[in-house]
């Protein structure tokens, strides 16, 4: 019993860890878009906030 509550917590932790990577790699793809649509003018305003 505790070795499947293991294994099936381990599932959990890689199921959370890759929708971190890709939650990253969105953010990181929006920026791109940001800069692309409005040049690097655009993030000014977001690091005075």
């Amino acid at each position: 019993m505790i070795l499947a509550e293991r294994e099936a917590r381990l599932a959990v932790e890689r199921v959370q860890a890759g929708e971190r990577l890709l939650i990253e790699k969105l953010r990181l793809e929006i920026a791109r878009l940001r800069r692309q649509a409005f040049g690097t003018s655009s993030e000014r305003g977001r690091k005075l906030e």
